[in-house]
C-alpha cells in the first residue's frame, strides 16, 4: 500500500489513524448492504490511501474491486465505458444506452465494489450515470472520493439524500495524534524532537500525508547522497537534514524553522 500509494518512500508502514478506522468501519457496512458512500476531505488527508486499503481488503475476501480515477472530461458515456472496461478487460462499442443496459448487468452479475476517486471532477451527467446505475442495478457498492465532491453532487438531484449517513470526512493531523501518527509512520520520525516535528508541519506539512511523504522521502535521498560522498548519514529528521530535505522535496519555503 504505501509503496503503490507514496511514491518511490520506503521504510514507512501503514499507520491507522482515527478518521482511517472510521472511514473503513463505514465503508464495511456499506459494502455489506451494496450502498453508496462517500469519502470527504482535503487532498493529502489520507481519502484515497484508506479507499486503496479497504479495496485490498475487499478483494482477499474473494469481491471484485474496481478502482477508477475520474477526470473533466467523465460524461455519462465515458463513465460507463471506462466501467465497462474495468468489468470485461476489453474496449467496449456500441451505442450508449447498449453499454448501459450490459453494464447494468454486469454490475448486478458480478456485485463489486467500485470506488471513484477525484469524483467531483466529473461532469454532472457522469456522476447522474452513476446513480442510474446504481438505482437500475442496485447489487454492488458504490464509494465516491472527492476533495470538492459536496458542491458537485448537489449538482446531481438525489445524491446527497442517498449518501446521509454514508460519509467519512477526513483533515489534516494535528497535535497528539499528529506526533504519534508520524513516528510510528517512518524510522527517520520515531526519535525526532516533537517541537521539531510540529515546527516543521506548521511550516511545510500542515498535517498532510502527502506533503510529509514528499519531505521525507527529501530526507532519505539526502541521506543517500551523504552516503555517496562518504559522509555519516542521519537516522533521525534534524535540523541539518531538515534544509537538504527542503530543497530535494521542492517546497517553497526554504527557511529552516529555528
Amino acid at each position: 500500500m504505501i509503496g503503490r500509494h507514496l511514491k518511490g518512500l520506503t521504510e514507512a508502514v501503514d499507520v491507522r489513524t482515527l478518521a482511517f478506522n472510521r472511514a473503513t468501519l463505514m465503508l464495511r457496512h456499506t459494502a455489506a448492504d451494496n450502498d453508496m458512500a462517500a469519502l470527504l476531505g482535503e487532498p493529502g488527508t489520507g481519502k484515497t490511501f484508506c479507499a486503496l486499503a479497504f479495496l485490498e481488503e475487499v478483494t482477499a475476501a474473494g469481491r471484485l474491486g474496481i478502482f477508477l480515477q475520474s477526470d473533466v472530461t467523465a460524461t455519462h458515456t465515458l463513465m460507463t465505458t471506462r466501467l465497462l472496461q474495468k468489468l470485461t478487460g476489453g474496449r467496449p462499442t456500441g451505442e450508449g444506452y447498449h453499454l448501459t443496459d450490459d453494464l447494468a448487468e454486469l454490475l448486478d452479475e458480478r456485485s463489486p465494489v467500485i470506488v471513484v476517486d477525484e469524483a467531483h471532477r466529473a461532469q454532472a451527467r457522469g456522476l447522474d450515470q452513476l446513480v442510474y446505475l446504481k438505482e437500475t442495478a442496485p447489487e454492488w457498492t458504490l464509494v465516491l472520493i472527492g476533495s470538492e465532491l459536496p458542491d458537485s453532487i448537489g449538482r446531481v438531484p438525489g445524491v446527497r439524500s442517498r449518501l446521509r449517513g454514508r460519509t467519512a470526512a477526513f483533515g489534516p493531523l494535528t497535535g497528539p495524534e499528529l506526533l504519534q501518527t508520524l513516528r510510528a509512520w517512518h524510522p527517520l520520525l520515531r526519535d525526532a524532537d516533537p517541537e521539531l516535528l510540529q515546527r516543521i508541519d506548521a511550516r511545510y506539512c500542515h498535517g498532510k500525508f502527502r506533503a510529509w511523504a514528499q519531505l521525507v522521502r527529501g530526507a532519505q535521498k539526502a541521506n543517500q547522497e551523504l552516503h555517496a560522498r562518504g559522509k555519516p548519514t542521519h537516522p533521525t529528521l534534524t535540523t541539518r537534514l531538515l534544509g537538504p530535505a527542503v530543497g530535494i522535496a521542492g517546497f517553497d519555503a526554504w527557511e529552516v524553522p529555528a
